[in-house]
């Protein structure tokens, strides 16, 4: 499962679609919710919240306004980093 898929899953419930765009984005900006949700699935959207945001960016780009649209793997990179995780190789 991608760090992706694991934030989304534990996102899905009660957020979809931009709405769990802007959750996930604002998490990654430090911003959490008042309750709600369990410890162990806060620690996971928390771990992997930035490089999902970057991914959901990257995604929207590619469909929404061009198929060239480079790959992230620099800020892919500096996300995961950010929050402990290593670089990919």
């Amino acid at each position: 499962m991608s760090r992706t898929e694991r934030v989304t899953g534990h996102t899905d419930i009660g957020h979809r679609g931009q709405e769990r765009d802007v959750f996930i984005r604002a998490w990654a900006d430090g911003v959490r919710p008042e309750g709600g949700i369990p410890r162990a699935a806060a620690d996971i959207i928390t771990r992997h919240a930035r490089p999902t945001a970057v991914m959901d960016d990257f995604v929207r780009r590619l469909s929404e306004e061009s198929r060239l649209t480079a790959y992230p793997d620099e800020a892919l990179n500096a996300a995961a980093q950010a929050v402990g995780m290593p670089a990919s190789r």
